[in-house]
């Protein structure tokens, strides 16, 4: 569903237009609701994804069992969350 998404909305959407001087912006221009649904779909994704990152996490923790992989992998979920985020 979110590849139909995605391939449809760069279909109905084309890049601004460029001011004098060479800069290319990396804006979009089109329909408002297919550019709100290109962005809201993935971020849903991985939100989901990283609250059940974050539910097995705190499921371990408080069981106090130590697993690196879901360290890690919480980490770097929260890393990326907050690289989305800025």
């Amino acid at each position: 569903t979110e590849f139909a998404i995605q391939a449809y909305t760069l279909t109905t959407v084309f890049p601004a237009p460029s001011p004098p001087g060479g800069v290319i912006p990396c804006i979009a221009i089109g329909p408002l609701n297919w550019l709100i649904t290109f962005w809201a779909v993935p971020l849903a994704y991985d939100t989901t994804t990283f609250a059940l990152t974050l539910f097995k996490t705190v499921q371990h923790w408080r069981n106090q069992v130590e697993s690196a992989t879901l360290s890690l992998l919480f980490r770097d979920g929260l890393i990326y969350f907050a690289a989305i985020f800025s």
